[in-house]
């Protein structure tokens, strides 16, 4: 008997060595992770294509040529594009006219990487875009004013036949930021972004600025892209390439009774666009 009670005790004493040899912890230790980021923005390209997030969604890119669409600037707030408007050839009429704007042209690739075969055109009407990277909530304000359009010669801008009275009109607007835009994307951007709209039409003219699109007081915009779009239903899954979308009803060019535009002459505009920081 024993003999038996000792086995079986080494059993068991056996047995408990290996419950609490798998028990015991190795020592805890901590390491730490580190980054410091440095200020948004930088030197703009004029070469390079604009690449961007389409507005009224989080993060699709899209790319508009820099020579032809529109252009960019650097900083750590700054306009990630704000466009060329463009109304093509119109008819010289003795009532007044109002034209309306053609869309700007956009790809869903790199022009620079992907082959033009493979890289089809698109059609958006035309926007103002805003990159707060500012790590701040000091806010913004968005301006415009347009200058007489003149006549475009070969050697620049000239003095004779200006049409004093023509004017861009802005009549409708879509707000959106890229913080609201998640999942099936153009959220109302209301809640962080105020327009013109509310005041009815707008004209941009010489020396009186028009504000564009501002954020609202208290309102965060840093990391995020807010967009102003120049109409007033848009959607970012419209085809604005078919018949029924491609003129931009919300941006016009008012042409009054009484200008005389020489038929066969190309006029332009300069539009100058203010953003401002802490508004």
């Amino acid at each position: 008997m024993k003999k038996a009670t000792l086995l079986i005790g080494t059993g068991l004493l056996a047995s408990t060595f290996v419950l609490m040899s798998q028990t015991v912890n190795a020592e805890d230790v901590k390491t730490t992770g580190e980054v410091s980021f440095t200020k948004g923005g930088g030197p703009v390209d004029p070469d390079k294509a604009i690449k961007l997030v389409k507005p009224g969604t989080k993060e699709k890119v899209i790319y508009l040529n820099q020579k032809t669409e529109g252009t960019s600037t650097g900083d750590d707030l700054r306009f990630s594009f704000v466009p060329n408007i463009k109304f093509g050839s119109v008819k010289v009429s003795s009532v007044s006219e109002r034209h309306p704007a053609l869309p700007l042209e956009y790809t869903e690739k790199d022009p620079e990487t992907a082959a033009e075969a493979e890289n089809p055109k698109f059609k958006i009407p035309p926007f103002v875009q805003v990159i707060d990277e500012t790590g701040n909530k000091d806010g913004f304000e968005v301006k415009a004013g347009a200058e007489v359009f003149k006549v475009k010669e070969t050697t620049g801008l000239v003095e004779t036949t200006d049409l004093q009275n023509t004017r861009i009109e802005f009549t409708g607007q879509t707000l959106r930021n890229t913080l609201l835009d998640g999942g099936a994307g153009d959220a109302d951007a209301a809640s962080m972004l105020a327009g013109f709209a509310a005041e009815g039409s707008q004209f941009l003219v010489p020396s009186n600025d028009v504000v564009i699109m501002n954020s609202k007081t208290d309102v965060d915009t840093n990391a995020s892209a807010s967009s102003s779009v120049f109409q007033a239903d848009y959607k970012h899954t419209i085809d604005y390439s078919t018949p029924d979308n491609i003129k931009m009803k919300n941006v016009l060019l008012n042409v009054p009774a009484g200008e005389r535009p020489k038929a066969g002459k190309t006029y332009v505009t300069n539009i100058t666009w203010v953003l401002e920081k802490g508004v």
